[in-house]
């Protein structure tokens, strides 16, 4: 299991009871490069978002891992037979009234309204979605999927407009330190650059990326660098976004999956870089690999439509150019005809 993979770490904890399970963290090492992921398995005697996690080993022994250090906590456990009929049924009902009727600190319960939160992201409203959520963070204030309820609860507060809200929310999640810290700072840096707060995006990026190096996620590094350049961009700070976009690509190695952000944070870097070359062919590269990353947005026309402009410009060197600025020209006028008005 690779930490750059895991995105929200799910972790099955009945809270105060000893469970048979183990604990997957970064073996500590004074050189951050050099740390490796290992295993402790036995039973649990300790587990908190808050604290860490303690684990007895069938020998006797043993290991404490610090918050900081933990990827991923399991348990094997039964559940009762009353849960695994409401898990068979699948009914949004079922588990409402199960969550209703069993106590509060029953462990299945709170799977229960894990469960719920996750049934919530399809077909509810954005205000019911959204209390089921809260009603699971005001009960499970230290729960087990405390960084999942966290992430979704900022973006559907996102998505109701209601930034002020999901920017606390994100605070709320960076408290959970590493990874979750990491993509939290990232999302606040996007809703501060959607609202044109561009010196509060940038400093956010700037912490995602910090918070990414230390956890080795090259996918949340990736897009922290693209668009805390694009902040620093609007901030006429020149040197210091391309900086950033050639870091970029000195640290991504494009190897394994890239997320949907480390996608256009690619495209993102090659704008931006393109924006700062003028008309020159260098330029004219930047944007046509723009354009592939960032396709399917009107980005992808703002990026065709300056492969045009600088054809044009260029077409004095040949006929090569004059052919592609017409061809350009006919995919602009096809495509995104009302940039050709601006």
């Amino acid at each position: 299991m690779s930490l750059g993979l895991l995105l929200i770490t799910t972790v099955i904890f009945a809270g105060g009871s000893l469970v048979a399970g183990g604990v997957l963290y970064w073996k500590p090492s004074i050189e951050a490069e050099n740390r490796e992921e290992t295993t402790a398995e036995g039973t649990i005697k300790k587990w908190g978002w808050k604290g860490g996690v303690e684990v007895q080993d069938y020998q006797g022994g043993t290991t404490v891992v610090s918050r900081k250090d933990v990827i991923d906590v399991w348990r094997d456990e039964e559940r009762s037979k009353e849960y695994r009929n409401v898990l068979e049924s699948g009914d949004v009902a079922a588990f409402k009234e199960f969550v209703k009727s069993a106590k509060t600190d029953n462990p299945d319960r709170e799977e229960a309204l894990r469960e719920l939160m996750l049934m919530s992201l399809s077909g509810w409203t954005l205000s019911d979605a959204i209390a089921i959520h809260q009603q699971y963070l005001k009960e499970h204030p230290d729960g087990n999927f405390l960084a999942m309820a966290h992430q979704q609860l900022a973006s559907l507060q996102a998505q109701a407009k209601k930034s002020d809200d999901a920017l606390k929310t994100y605070g709320e999640m960076e408290k959970l330190l590493g990874k979750h810290k990491a993509y939290a700072c990232f999302k606040a840096g996007e809703i501060h650059l959607n609202g044109g707060k561009f010196e509060d995006a940038q400093r956010k990026f700037a912490e995602a990326q910090k918070e990414a190096e230390t956890v080795r996620d090259e996918n949340l590094l990736v897009a922290a660098l693209g668009f805390g350049g694009e902040a620093l961009l609007r901030l006429k700070k020149n040197d210091e976004a391309k900086k950033n976009f050639e870091t970029l690509f000195e640290k991504n190695t494009f190897k394994g999956i890239m997320t949907t952000d480390g996608n256009v944070a690619r495209g993102i870097a090659h704008k931006g870089l393109g924006d700062l070359d003028g008309d020159t062919e260098a330029a004219y590269t930047h944007y046509q690999k723009a354009s592939y990353w960032l396709g399917g947005n009107i980005r992808e026309g703002q990026c065709v439509l300056r492969m045009m402009q600088i054809a044009e410009a260029l077409s004095t060197k040949g006929e090569k150019w004059a052919d592609r600025a017409d061809k350009l020209r006919k995919i602009m006028q096809a495509r995104w005809p009302e940039l050709l008005k601006t």
